[in-house]
């Protein structure tokens, strides 16, 4: 426990493993109004050493020219919510 009067804590020696994603990281726009592709490509997940990562990209019901051009401008601030320490 770190004292509020002090900039000094215990140290503790620790050593870091590759973490849970050995093999593969996928990451995954995913439509404001899709229900199951989260939900289908989480079989991917169970395999050892793939995670999945995923962000929501707004859209309307409706596909029309009007609405898939807004989404298009759209898929760039969707994709950046995904963490760039990821790799992607």
């Amino acid at each position: 426990m770190l004292n509020s009067n002090s900039q000094t804590g215990k140290k503790f020696r620790f050593q870091t493993d590759c973490g849970t994603v050995v093999n593969a990281r996928i990451g995954l726009t995913v439509l404001q109004t899709d229900q199951t592709l989260e939900a289908e490509m989480a079989q991917f997940t169970t395999i050892d050493g793939v995670a999945l990562y995923h962000a929501r990209l707004r859209n309307h019901e409706i596909g029309t020219p009007q609405s898939l051009a807004k989404m298009e401008t759209e898929l760039p601030g969707a994709a950046e919510l995904l963490a760039p320490s990821l790799n992607l």
